[in-house]
């Protein structure tokens, strides 16, 4: 409950205790049945069923390093790109001013 920033006082658990069935059951309502089920139920299934197997802890840390290059470098190639580009680009308009 800390990460909702909420506190359980003695009042909260007074009304949880004096509810009755008719107003449980006014809070019950298709959609939420609906919301229960598409977005609680089935992907809990779909979880439970998936069957992780894992690979030794060297290939787990290769395959992760692998990973994070094949994201860093092709931003790193792009960056130098653009840096040498601007910098092209800058001399090109020192030296050729524009005149109207």
């Amino acid at each position: 409950m800390d990460s909702y920033h909420v506190i359980i006082d003695v009042g909260m658990i007074e009304n949880i205790v004096e509810t009755n069935l008719g107003e449980a059951r006014d809070l019950f309502s298709l959609t939420l049945v609906l919301y229960v089920i598409f977005l609680g139920l089935l992907p809990s299934w779909f979880v439970w069923q998936v069957n992780i197997t894992f690979k030794p802890v060297r290939q787990e840390i290769w395959g992760r390093l692998k990973l994070i290059a094949s994201i860093l470098l092709p931003l790193l190639v792009l960056g130098f790109m653009i840096s040498a580009s601007l910098q092209f680009i800058s001399k090109r308009t020192q030296t050729n001013p524009v005149t109207f």
